[in-house]
């Protein structure tokens, strides 16, 4: 999932990481993705998300709402309007 904010004109973006498989640490699979990524593109802050699923609604899609709110508190500058962006599929 990722969220982003707006910051001084611009969207400030975080990339949100569920580890599966017994992976504890998020940093080699971030590192994988941004050699693929353009460097505008790529993850520069991220946070692992501490549940087994994202919060989601009756009809299965992430709860974006609820999702956002817990995200302010986990992010570097939580005052900030972080909202998830809603995927187009």
């Amino acid at each position: 999932m990722v969220i982003r904010a707006a910051q001084e004109g611009n969207a400030r973006l975080a990339a949100v990481l569920m580890l599966r498989d017994g992976v504890t640490d998020p940093a080699p699979a971030v590192r994988r993705a941004n050699e693929l990524l353009a460097e505008h593109q790529r993850m520069r802050e991220w946070f692992v998300w501490p549940e087994q699923d994202f919060p989601r609604t009756s009809t299965q899609k992430p709860c974006t709402a609820r999702f956002s709110k817990s995200c302010k508190a986990k992010l570097p500058g939580g005052d900030t309007a972080w909202r998830a962006i809603e995927s187009a599929g």
